[in-house]
C-alpha cells in the first residue's frame, strides 16, 4: 500500500512540474505601450525591455527588428512611422516607434543689431540657424523704413520642415554711406588761421575766448601753438564705443512749441543718431537725469551724480575716448542764438571749458584737472574747425573757475546748445554740424594753416 501511494505522489509532482514549466513556455510577451514616440535625431532604444513588460531571464531569449535604416552616415532614423518586431520561440508581436520632430530651429550668434545702407535690405542668409531638418528663414520687416537712417525693430523667422519655428527680435540699422572727410560736400566757406596768428595770447582772447571775472588765465594755460598742434584723432570703425554723451543739467528744456517743450537730452539723441548713423561711431547716451532730487530741480551735487556715474560708464566701457557734457544755456530773454545751416534754423553752440583755478584764490587744488591742456586743445581745435566750415554755428569759448567733471577725460568737452529762447528742433539741427566737425578732428584734420 505504501509503495502505491509514493507513485501517486511521484506522478502527481511531475504533473505539477510539467505544468509550471509548460506555463513558463507559455508566457505572452506583454509590450508596456502601443506605440512609442522617439524625438527626430535621438537613435531608438534596442533594449528589449524598453519595449516589453516582462521579466528579465524571459527577455534574455526575445530577439528584436526593426524595419527601418538609419538615415545616411547618422544614428537614427528619418521622421515617419516604423515597425518593431520582438520575437520569441517562434511566437512575434509588433508594435510601432513614431520619429517625431518637435525641436524648433535655434538661431546662432545672433546679433542685436544689423547695419544696413539707406535703401538697402537686410540679408537674411547671413543668419545662421541650427536644426537637423532644412530651415527657411524670412523676416517680418514691415516697421523699417529703409529710406530713413535710423534704428528700427524686426523680426526674424527660422522655420524647420516639421513646422516647429523659432522667433526673434533684432535691430536693423538704416545707415548713410559714411563721409570721407576729404570729400564731403561742405567746403571751407568761413576763415582758417594761421599757427603764427594762433601762437599770440592776446590774439587767442581777442578772437576765441570770453574769461568769466572770476576765473584767471595766463599764457602757460593758452599756449596756442601747443594747444592747435596736439594730436587728439582716434581710431574710427571700431565696433566699440567711441563717444559718451550725458547731460549733468538733464531736465533743461527749450522754447514751448505747440505746447510741448523738448530737452536737452532729446538733443543728445540727435546727436547720437548723427554720429552713429551718419559716421559710424559707436555713441553711448546717458539719459539720466542728475539735476532733479525727489522731483525737485536741485543742481547743489549734480556734478558730483553726474561724475560718478561717468566713472562707472567709462570703467564699463574702455573704449571710449570722447565724453561730452550737453547743456542748454540761459540768456535775456531779448537774446536768440540761432543760425542758418543748409537753409534750417539752428541754435548756436558755445564750448565751455573749466580750469580749477579763481582770480581771488588761484588754482583749486582740491579739483585738480591732469587733463586740463587737452580739454583746452579739444574745445579749441573744435572752435577753429567749426570756423571754418559753419562760421556763424559757435559763440566763442567760455572759461570759468571750477573743473565740471572736465578731468575725466582727455577728449572731455561741455558744450551750450542755444539757450531757452531756441525751440528743440533748432537745438537738434545744431547736431548735424557737430557731429561733422568732431569727425573731421577725429579723422585727424588740421584746424590751422601752416602759412
Amino acid at each position: 500500500m505504501k509503495n502505491v501511494l509514493k507513485r501517486h505522489r511521484s506522478k502527481i509532482m511531475i504533473i505539477l512540474l510539467s505544468s509550471i514549466l509548460l506555463g513558463c513556455s507559455q508566457e505572452k510577451m506583454i509590450l508596456k505601450k502601443e506605440k512609442f514616440v522617439v524625438e527626430y535625431g535621438q537613435s531608438i532604444s534596442t533594449k528589449v525591455s524598453d519595449y516589453l513588460d516582462n521579466k528579465d531571464n524571459f527577455l534574455k531569449d526575445v530577439k528584436m527588428t526593426v524595419d527601418g535604416q538609419n538615415e545616411e552616415g547618422k544614428t537614427y532614423l528619418s521622421i515617419g512611422q516604423y515597425k518593431v518586431s520582438f520575437t520569441r520561440n517562434q511566437k512575434t508581436v509588433e508594435t510601432t516607434v513614431e520619429i517625431v520632430d518637435t525641436t524648433a530651429p535655434e538661431f546662432k550668434d545672433l546679433k542685436e543689431s544689423y547695419k544696413v545702407n539707406l535703401n538697402g535690405k537686410l540679408d537674411i542668409t547671413q543668419l545662421k540657424v541650427t536644426d537637423l531638418s532644412k530651415v527657411t528663414l524670412s523676416i517680418d520687416d514691415s516697421k523699417v523704413n529703409y529710406s530713413k537712417s535710423g534704428i528700427y525693430t524686426a523680426n526674424v523667422i527660422a522655420k524647420d520642415e516639421s513646422g516647429n519655428e523659432t522667433r526673434k527680435d533684432i535691430k536693423i540699422v538704416v545707415e548713410e554711406k559714411k563721409k570721407d572727410p576729404g570729400k564731403m560736400k561742405q567746403m571751407g566757406t568761413g576763415r582758417s588761421y594761421t599757427i603764427k596768428e594762433l601762437a599770440s595770447y592776446s590774439f587767442l582772447l581777442e578772437h576765441f575766448y570770453i574769461v568769466d571775472e572770476t576765473t584767471s588765465m595766463t599764457k602757460q594755460d593758452l599756449n596756442g601753438t601747443k594747444l592747435v598742434t596736439m594730436d587728439l584723432s582716434a581710431k574710427l570703425g571700431k565696433e566699440e564705443p567711441l563717444v559718451l554723451i550725458y547731460h549733468t543739467h538733464g531736465s533743461e528744456t527749450y522754447k514751448k512749441v505747440n505746447g510741448k517743450e523738448g530737452s536737452v537730452i532729446e538733443v543728445g539723441t540727435a546727436l547720437t543718431k548723427e554720429l552713429e548713423n551718419v559716421y559710424g561711431i559707436k555713441t553711448v547716451h546717458d539719459k539720466s537725469v542728475y539735476d532733479m532730487v525727489d522731483g525737485q530741480l536741485d543742481r547743489n551735487a549734480a556734478y558730483n551724480f553726474a561724475g560718478d556715474s561717468v566713472e562707472a560708464a567709462l570703467r564699463k566701457n574702455p573704449s571710449v575716448k570722447v565724453v561730452i557734457d550737453l547743456h542748454r544755456d540761459s540768456v535775456e530773454n531779448n537774446i536768440h542764438l540761432r543760425t542758418k545751416i543748409n537753409g534750417k534754423s539752428a541754435a548756436q553752440i558755445m564750448f565751455f571749458n573749466g580750469v580749477s583755478r579763481l582770480a581771488s584764490k588761484g588754482d583749486i587744488g582740491y579739483l585738480y584737472n591732469p587733463n586740463k591742456e587737452a580739454n583746452l586743445a579739444f574745445s579749441l581745435q573744435m572752435q577753429l574747425l567749426c570756423g571754418k566750415y559753419y562760421p556763424d554755428l559757435t559763440r566763442r569759448i567760455y572759461i570759468k573757475g571750477y573743473r565740471y567733471n572736465l578731468h575725466l577725460a582727455k577728449r572731455a568737452m561741455l558744450v551750450e546748445v542755444g539757450a531757452q529762447n531756441n525751440t528743440v528742433e533748432e537745438a537738434k539741427n545744431a547736431m548735424k554740424p557737430l557731429a561733422e566737425m568732431l569727425y573731421r578732428l577725429l579723422s585727424g584734420e588740421k584746424s590751422y594753416k601752416k602759412n
